[in-house]
C-alpha cells in the first residue's frame, strides 16, 4: 500500500499555509490502514538518524555516517533537497498521508496527538 506523506506548514497564526509532498511509504501488503499509516509515520520520523537520507551519507561537517538507523528502503523521498544540506522534518501532527484503497478509493488521514483521523470530504 503506498501512502503519500505530506508536511504542512503552520504560519505565526497557528494556520495551516503551504503543503510539501515529502515521501512515498511502501507499507507492507499485510497491514491494515491504520498499521499502515503507523508505518509511515514511524518510517517519516527521524529516531536514529536521518529519515530522508541514504543508508550511506555526509554531514556538512565531512562526517561520513555509514549506518543511517532511519533509512528504509521502502520510504521514498520527494522532496527537494535541503540547500545546506539537512535532512527532511519528522512527521507530526497535523501532516498528512494519503492512500489509495482498490474498491475504496482515496482517503486522506490527518495525523493527530494519538494516532490518525480520516479527512472526509464535504458532501
Amino acid at each position: 500500500m503506498n501512502i503519500l506523506v505530506t508536511h504542512r506548514e503552520m504560519n505565526e497564526s497557528g494556520i495551516f499555509g503551504s503543503d510539501k509532498e515529502v515521501a512515498i511509504v511502501d507499507a507492507p501488503d499485510h497491514l491494515d490502514t491504520i498499521e499502515a499509516l503507523s508505518y509511515a509515520f514511524r518510517w517519516t520520523n527521524n529516531v536514529d538518524g536521518s529519515w530522508s537520507k541514504p543508508r550511506t551519507f555526509q554531514l556538512s561537517n565531512g562526517e561520513i555516517i555509514h549506518d543511517n538507523g532511519d533509512y528504509n528502503e521502502r520510504v521514498k523521498f520527494i522532496a527537494a533537497a535541503h540547500p545546506q544540506g539537512y535532512g527532511e522534518r519528522s512527521t507530526s501532527v497535523g501532516d498528512l498521508m494519503t492512500i489509495v484503497l482498490p474498491r475504496v478509493g482515496v482517503q486522506t488521514w490527518e495525523v493527530m496527538p494519538n494516532g490518525f483521523r480520516e479527512i472526509k470530504e464535504a458532501a
